[in-house]
């Protein structure tokens, strides 16, 4: 889960789970669609299943998850979300970089409302 991004992958399982009215077998990927420039580039795609003519091919290799690497990403999304919502039911809502990486926070779009750097 890389910078703690796994949206794209959470639907996904979502769907894979009866998030839907569409009978679904496997879910071959997931990406972002940009409107602005009508590109398809930000995603995964499962190595393991045929997409051709319906995802993009031409991904980074670092975008593409065998079976047994989407199941390991589900089971930590799972812990991921599960980790969230305990802290949740206790109103635990201390910001917290990613894994406690505070270069993340240089990136962040929320920096500037961001309390983390006033409870150090």
């Amino acid at each position: 889960l890389k910078n703690g991004q796994f949206q794209l992958a959470l639907y996904a399982q979502a769907l894979k789970h009866g998030l839907s009215d569409v009978e679904v077998k496997n879910v071959a990927g997931g990406f972002y669609y940009s409107l602005r420039n009508l590109d398809r580039q930000h995603g995964y795609v499962r190595s393991d299943l045929d997409v051709h003519g319906f995802l993009p091919e031409n991904l980074p290799k670092n975008a593409r998850v065998n079976e047994e690497e989407n199941k390991n990403l589900f089971k930590e999304i799972g812990a991921a979300v599960g980790a969230a919502l305990e802290k949740t039911k206790t109103n635990d809502w201390t910001p917290q970089p990613h894994d406690g990486d505070l270069k993340i926070c240089e990136e962040c779009s929320w920096k500037k409302v961001c309390r983390y750097h006033q409870l150090l």
